[in-house]
């Protein structure tokens, strides 16, 4: 764990914190004030969900400004808004209009820096309709615009309207001119089918347990030993951020023990114990922007031994190999928690701890001989979905 501790913090430290943002009231012209405020808040819910922002609530910006004294209705200037964000302590201000003319509506919206009171991205959105049409995607569109993501919705194009063709013109070849269909925009939050993946990872192991000390060489205390992973997992999309998660590894664990002899001979004792583990994981996403997930995984695994081995040294020399399998019980179960990061619905980098359920020591014939030994593994991997 102390050799883990500082690639943790790293990791910690490369996951980008969401802005800070606040929206205020838009600007109603030609529409009323509750239709103005009903697509404000439309417009707060939107932006959160691109997970680009952490958004204010509105009664808590009421409470502040409240106390403050401050009046929101004479705040219409770009610097009053830069003050006013200060007094809410937020990173950035959204603000803007409603307005219609005739049966057309447009939004026009304006993101603002707090710190350099600067504009940071603006928005624009028409539509020839009804004003519910705005609630229903309108709004959906212009978060996306000040969050700097792609349209997920395409506006209908203009109807095109067919050339006359004269008698003259029927006999000579048309050239047909063909649009490309817009590609799919890639939503990382969206419901997906499921996905298959690979995995790497790195790990130390040991064993604990009440017992331990006694566990094959009698009375030396175990020390972790480096162990690899690597094999297939499966993510199954239950719910927007919930996963089932199935997998198929190879782990190799194992821990060494070493004695200085009266006459300073140096002995090693390496035990290799390589599995079959079958994990069942269910996965919990926490988005933290538009590509990047920060998630939970929890759940058990049962596994497999398929080879053992016990490896005496002396003075750095093989002296003896042993194939111990018999004497380790051929399965186990053991919890598995931990943590990491998935980007752009591919490439995941993970923490995760296994804790043995189940004692590993074959001595089930005779209940004295048996130990109170299991296995513990802690890595990092790497993953990559298909």
């Amino acid at each position: 764990m102390n050799r883990l501790f500082p690639i943790l913090l790293l990791v910690f430290g490369s996951i980008q914190a969401q802005i800070n943002l606040a929206v205020i009231e838009f600007e109603g012209k030609n529409v009323t004030r509750e239709e103005a405020s009903a697509l404000t808040d439309r417009l707060r819910i939107e932006l959160f969900r691109t997970g680009a922002f952490t958004v204010i609530e509105r009664e808590r910006m009421d409470a502040i400004l409240k106390e403050q004294g401050f009046q929101l209705s004479d705040c219409s200037s770009d610097q009053c808004i830069v003050e006013l964000g200060q007094l809410i302590g937020v990173q950035q201000i959204v603000a803007g209009s409603v307005m219609r003319v005739g049966n057309v509506y447009s939004i026009a919206a304006r993101t603002i820096s707090v710190e350099k009171g600067d504009l940071v991205r603006t928005a624009i959105f028409d539509h020839e309709g009804q004003i519910g049409d705005l609630l229903k995607f309108g709004m959906r569109e212009v978060a996306l615009q000040l969050a700097g993501l792609k349209s997920a919705l395409s506006q209908a194009a203009p109807p095109v309207t067919q050339p006359t063709i004269t008698p003259e013109q029927r006999d000579v070849p048309q050239q047909t001119t063909v649009t490309p269909s817009p590609r799919p925009i890639f939503n990382h939050h969206q419901i997906r089918k499921a996905r298959i993946g690979v995995s790497f990872a790195l790990n130390t192991t040991d064993i604990f347990g009440k017992d331990t000390k006694w566990f094959r060489v009698y009375p030396l205390e175990s020390k972790p030993k480096a162990g690899t992973e690597f094999g297939i997992f499966s993510l199954f999309q239950l719910s927007r951020y919930i996963y089932l998660r199935p997998e198929c590894m190879f782990t190799r664990k194992g821990f060494e023990k070493k004695y200085t002899s009266a006459d300073d001979s140096k002995y090693t004792w390496t035990i290799n114990l390589d599995y079959l583990a079958v994990p069942f994981l269910v996965q919990l996403n926490l988005p933290l922007s538009s590509s990047t997930d920060f998630y939970f995984i929890t759940g058990a695994a049962g596994n497999f031994l398929t080879n053992a081995s016990e490896i005496k040294q002396i003075e750095g020399e093989d002296s003896d190999k042993e194939n111990i399998k018999n004497l380790i019980r051929a399965g186990e179960s053991s919890l598995i928690l931990g943590f990491g990061t998935e980007i752009k619905g591919r490439f995941l980098l993970e923490f995760r701890a296994d804790l043995g359920l189940t004692s590993i020591d074959g001595e089930l014939d005779d209940p004295d001989e048996a130990y109170d030994v299991k296995n513990s593994v802690v890595g990092i991997s790497l993953g990559i979905c298909f």
